[in-house]
């Protein structure tokens, strides 16, 4: 049987390849039981159908996939491969009708698949840091030692911690399902422009909202511990400290935070994004699943007639402002101090020596 050329258009475009069956599949404990065994099944037919499957060619013994994208690239080779082709679509439209059955169900996919990719790449677990704030009493001697550190020492300091975090988020994007069939090029703006408002969402995590502290290290700091002489420093110190109390009073669960993660980074209005449909079409998606979370345990509005979920909409200009006044004071303290090196990560993140 063939596939239309409309079915094999759809196909192209939304790059819906074998790739993505065991993408869902290394996911698969995220998934509800029904769907697992269906799952299951499609990728026992596809592995089955691709071991007899002249897209497949054996390469020092083993089988290796010639679905690549110089592959795809050539309408020859769209015609060979039809019947390969319309295999795939057939076992993938046909898992997708069981879980399509009940809309909230696929919300919810996505909402344990975005969790589990936050759990995976978060520093510490949300127990390990309750226990560190259970145990850990605000030691003067710490916030001394970090007032008096020199001006270009903290800034040090805090961009190694900073750097850390960022690789972690970068690997939440790369599992985030649907950001790595983005182009690299919409990859890379949606990272530089999203890291450093991941990077305040993932400081809620450690913020102390009895002690007005933030989990630094092995300290407890109070926001006296990070301010400077510097005016925007001062700003972006004190807009920060405001933003990850606001949030962290709010009490997400890990699945929620994730999800509020996800929303943030995949905004379609950055600038330089190309593939923004596709950008905003995954957003709504994780937006619904975000509602879905919030509506478990955050069902009561948080002032007057406003609802968790639209508060958290409307902080996300608070983030992007934050980010800017970040990369302001960053430019600015380089201009002071261009001798001090920053790890490559941070300065192709923040690209102010550009």
């Amino acid at each position: 049987m063939w596939c239309s050329d409309d079915e094999l258009d759809s196909w192209s475009t939304n790059r819906v390849l074998y790739s993505d069956f065991y993408d869902l599949c290394s996911f698969s404990h995220c998934l509800p039981l029904a769907i697992k065994q269906h799952l299951q099944t499609f990728k026992d037919d596809v592995s089955l159908h691709a071991k007899s499957s002249p897209l497949m060619k054996k390469k020092n013994g083993h089988r290796s996939s010639m679905v690549s994208g110089a592959f795809w690239q050539s309408k020859n080779a769209y015609m060979a491969a039809r019947t390969d082709v319309w295999f795939i679509i057939q076992c993938y439209n046909t898992m997708l009708c069981v879980i399509f059955t009940d809309p909230t169900q696929l919300d919810e996919i996505v909402a344990r698949w975005v969790a589990d990719a936050h759990l995976r790449t978060c520093l510490y677990s949300s127990e390990h840091i309750a226990d560190v704030l259970r145990k850990q009493a605000l030691d003067i001697s710490k916030v001394t030692y970090y007032k008096n550190m020199a001006h270009e020492e903290l800034w040090f300091d805090c961009a190694q911690k900073l750097t850390l975090v960022i690789q972690q988020i970068i690997e939440f994007a790369k599992a985030v399902p649907g950001f790595r069939k983005f182009s690299q090029d919409d990859q890379i703006v949606l990272l530089k422009a999203g890291s450093f408002e991941l990077a305040v969402l993932r400081m809620t995590r450690y913020y102390d909202v009895n002690q007005n502290c933030v989990v630094y290290g092995d300290a407890l700091l109070p926001m006296e511990a990070f301010l400077t002489t510097e005016t925007v420093e001062m700003k972006l110190v004190n807009n920060v400290f405001e933003f990850a109390k606001t949030i962290a009073e709010l009490k997400l669960t890990d699945t929620e935070l994730g999800l509020y993660s996800a929303l943030v980074l995949l905004q379609a209005d950055r600038p330089g994004l190309r593939g923004t449909e596709e950008i905003a079409k995954l957003n709504e998606a994780v937006g619904r699943s975000l509602c879905l979370e919030l509506d478990k345990t955050h069902r009561y509005p948080v002032k007057g007639d406003v609802s968790v979920y639209a508060f958290l909409l409307a902080k996300m200009p608070a983030l992007r402002e934050l980010s800017m006044l970040h990369q302001e004071a960053l430019s600015k303290f380089k201009r002071a101090a261009p001798h001090l090196q920053f790890s490559d990560l941070h300065k192709e993140i923040f690209n102010v020596d550009s």
